[in-house]
């Protein structure tokens, strides 16, 4: 098990609040629907990314367009999911502030999931993911969920 430095969580508390996004996606294939969650930071320093990669898990790569329009520098995305978001989340959650009740969303719909199993939904647990999904889409547009 890794150990972490409460420094160093409060540093990526505050990176991924103030430059980060919680996503829970969904993806309908017929008449399934499929949800998942999500964790992105995108910025131009290659390195702040690699160190979320190293302590959290996830994937960094470059962004195909310029992040910067002053500076004209090369743009970089670190992305978690799902076990990667779930631990970044939970690790970071005492120190968030901004993105606090994303991360809360995130958590819960992981501990939705894992109740739930491999088997499929049924329509109240579909009603209830779907909830999280709009709820997390009006938080992340700004509004009250």
């Amino acid at each position: 098990m890794k150990v972490y430095l409460k420094t160093d969580l409060a540093w990526a508390a505050g990176f991924i609040d103030g430059e980060g996004s919680f996503f829970i996606g969904r993806t309908r294939q017929g008449r399934w629907s499929y949800f998942r969650v999500q964790l992105k930071v995108t910025q131009c320093h290659e390195e702040s990314l690699r160190k979320l990669q190293h302590m959290f898990g996830g994937y960094v790569y470059p962004e195909k367009k310029v992040y910067s329009v002053l500076t004209k520098r090369p743009g970089w995305k670190w992305i978690a999911a799902d076990k990667y978001a779930e631990r970044a989340a939970r690790l970071t959650l005492p120190f968030l502030v901004v993105k606090r009740a994303q991360a809360e969303l995130l958590l819960e719909m992981k501990q939705r999931k894992r109740r739930q199993g491999k088997r499929n939904l049924t329509p109240q647990e579909l009603a209830e993911r779907t909830e999280l999904h709009e709820r997390m889409k009006k938080l992340n547009q700004g509004e009250a969920a």
